[in-house]
């Protein structure tokens, strides 16, 4: 750039001081011109024409070097583009020698996963999900554990999820599960985490299809406003366009009478990248699927006769979260949605009135669920029975227009479950998780007089698993009340 502007400059000062210099020349015969003959005058006009066409020709070629400048300047040709230079990674990938191998091998991953889903995906790259018993015992070193076998000899894989086990991806190829630290080793930052993010979350809920008996229902398929919302739902759940079927409905353990539907449990988390039902992308991959999902909660409510129904808010991207929450809420609830190619899929408004909501709601999703809450009829407080926030971003300041809203926030059908933090807690070491908290007036002031707990850690991510008895017992009790 500077060159080009350098080159203009000269251009312009030549042509310029070529354009002074004639005109001086000019000048001079013409003072010479008026000492001549009578003859002169005719001559002079002659002259001064010849100058100014001279001076014409000089600025039309300084106007032409001038635009042609310009065009280089603000319209450069195009230069054939060299292929993007890839950085040395900080970390080879596992069997790699050097920063060409490791591109080699991660191309190479990258394509064969790219049309494959899920549990497919992982075993063709050379990953799976494996359980362990949890507290992990002394085999254990590094990451490095021996296979555990069944009696058959076969590696003992897809073991019912408890709280004395955990299922974590493994590398099979090393016999390494995935940690924080070993994390980019096998799996590279960038796209392949991405993509490593994208199975293992459809892994999960294929995992949660299965265990939990649910599908896939989509409540928008308008593509001019982007992907599908869908919800993943009990397939005992009746529709309006399909009628009910009470022959065909699981009957939960908790029942007042034969003739009342069961109860259902609503799982909603956070905003970001991850899909329904997963509260967490990193310790998906690096910790445990019981600590990062939904899972246990689906097997819990599955235990308790309960149908469950999981919203996913980022179906469009974290932007459009409300807008998603808001129309998967309208299905959940039976509230017809406008401008929709699916109005007809709203769950049976009459069977709502039999069963009991019970709604999990992470971070984003309690200020979603408010906001919700105070855009409805209050008519549909009533098929809430209980509440559980775990690291909820709401302020019940917002609930003051709507008072039944504002009290069903901080009464017993609701709780809050809180993870520590060292800036703010004293003694945050030694918090046990169910451990009432010391609410000060600025909580207070933010989330009102709801009963409030330790979560028992400092990952944000994991309160649902840590509080994970807490919140059942808190679910259980409310409908117990209820059925009283």
């Amino acid at each position: 750039m500077k060159l080009v502007i350098k080159e203009m400059s000269a251009a312009v000062h030549s042509s310029l001081t070529l354009c002074v210099g004639r005109m001086n020349i000019e000048r001079l015969e013409r003072a010479q011109s008026c000492n001549s003959n009578t003859n002169s005058n005719s001559n002079t006009n002659s002259n001064n024409s010849v100058a100014v066409t001279n001076v014409s020709k000089d600025i039309e070629i300084l106007a032409k070097k001038f635009l042609s400048m310009c065009r280089c300047i603000f319209y450069p040709k195009k230069q054939p583009s060299e292929p993007p230079r890839r950085r040395p990674p900080s970390v080879l990938l596992y069997g790699t020698i050097s920063p060409e191998d490791h591109f080699e091998k991660l191309d190479n991953i990258l394509e064969i996963i790219k049309d494959l889903h899920g549990n497919d995906g992982l075993k063709a790259i050379g990953f799976e999900y494996r359980s362990l018993k949890y507290p992990f015992d002394s085999e254990m070193t590094d990451g490095i554990v021996d296979e555990k076998k069944d009696d058959n000899g076969s590696t003992c894989n897809n073991v019912q999820p408890s709280h004395d086990k955990l299922t974590c991806l493994f590398h099979i190829e090393s016999n390494t599960f995935m940690t924080m630290e070993n994390r980019m080793t096998f799996i590279a930052d960038g796209v392949m985490y991405e993509e490593m993010a994208r199975l293992c979350q459809e892994f999960v809920q294929d995992r949660m299809i299965e265990e939990g008996n649910l599908h896939w229902i989509t409540v928008c398929d308008d593509k001019a406003r982007g992907f599908p919302i869908r919800v993943l739902i009990d397939k005992n759940c009746s529709f309006a366009k399909e009628g009910r079927d009470e022959s065909n409905l699981n009957v939960g353990v908790i029942q007042p009478d034969k003739n009342s539907m069961p109860s259902t449990l609503l799982i909603a988390t956070g905003k970001g990248k991850v899909q329904a039902g997963i509260f967490s992308r990193n310790h998906l991959l690096c910790s445990s699927i019981e600590e990062s999902t939904a899972l246990p909660m689906v097997v819990e409510a599955r235990q308790r006769g309960m149908n469950v129904v999981i919203v996913d808010p980022n179906a469009r991207g974290e932007r459009n979260g409300m807008e998603t929450f808001k129309k998967s809420m309208d299905f959940v609830f039976g509230v017809k949605q406008h401008n929709t190619t699916n109005d007809e899929n709203c769950l049976d408004t009459d069977s709502q009135k039999k069963g009991r909501l019970f709604i999990l709601s992470h971070s984003a999703s309690g200020s979603q669920l408010a906001s919700y809450l105070l855009s409805e009829d209050e008519n549909i407080l009533s098929k809430i029975e209980a509440m559980a926030f775990t690291d909820s971003t709401h302020s019940v300041r917002w609930l003051e227009k709507k008072p039944r809203v504002l009290e069903l926030f901080q009464s017993k059908s609701s709780l809050y479950v809180r993870s520590s933090n060292k800036y703010r807690d004293d003694d945050w070491s030694k918090r046990q998780p169910g451990d009432d908290c010391e609410i000060d007036e600025a909580w207070k002031h933010r989330f009102g007089d709801i009963k409030t707990i330790h979560a028992g850690t400092t990952e944000h991510s994991t309160t649902n698993w840590t509080a994970h008895p807490f919140i059942w017992q808190h679910f259980d009790g409310s409908q117990q009340n209820f059925l009283s």
